[in-house]
């Protein structure tokens, strides 16, 4: 991956399309997530949970900006066990995921949420795992640059 250039071209969207992103693109980012994704503490335990619009009802109490939750197709949830340094570890690969995704042309909104208990309630989530970092991705819609 070129991380300049998906530095460089990485944005975050607010709006996306109904569109589904393919299964094949879901897949190269799991596979990245088990074999490249790089940890900082890599002996914390962690899981990536793709979800897919279906979830969004739950979230919907649960995560956004002051419990507004943009809806997208897909949310990548980071589950993490507890450690002192499992927000540094999981805020590093949860944005390294978020550079993969701008390398297969897919847009990505980080939200914030307050209580993983409630997250994991609302999803019915049976793990010990903590969720850690949550982000939206999809294909964004399509703004017109103002001039001037």
């Amino acid at each position: 991956m070129n991380y300049r250039a998906m530095i460089q071209n990485r944005r975050s969207v607010h709006a996306f399309r109904e569109k589904e992103v393919p299964s094949e693109a879901i897949g190269q980012l799991r596979s990245y997530y088990e074999k490249t994704c790089p940890r900082l503490v890599p002996e914390i335990a962690t899981e990536l949970i793709v979800l897919d619009k279906d979830a969004q009802p739950a979230l919907e109490s649960s995560a956004g900006y002051n419990q507004f939750l943009i809806g997208a197709p897909h949310y990548l949830l980071l589950m993490s066990a507890p450690h002192s340094y499992a927000a540094i570890n999981a805020g590093y690969m949860m944005e390294d995921l978020v550079l993969k995704l701008t390398e297969l042309d897919i847009d990505t909104c980080w939200m914030t949420f307050t209580d993983s208990d409630k997250i994991k309630k609302a999803l019915s989530l049976a793990t010990p795992l903590e969720v850690a970092a949550i982000v939206a991705f999809g294909y964004g819609e399509k703004t017109a640059k103002s001039c001037g």
